[in-house]
């Protein structure tokens, strides 16, 4: 009984770890995306 309970949490934190991380790259990857022009334009600019 706690063996699978225990086994049912594990894959239920590991589900929601897995979740949480693609929305993290897709939000991180959006990000860069809007980034990387302001900062380009500082570098060119601190030129």
């Amino acid at each position: 009984m706690f063996l699978s309970r225990k086994k049912d949490v594990t894959t239920a934190v590991i589900t929601v770890f897995i979740i949480l991380n693609n929305q993290f790259i897709s939000t991180f990857n959006t990000f860069m995306t809007y980034q990387m022009p302001i900062y380009t334009n500082i570098d060119s600019f601190m030129r």
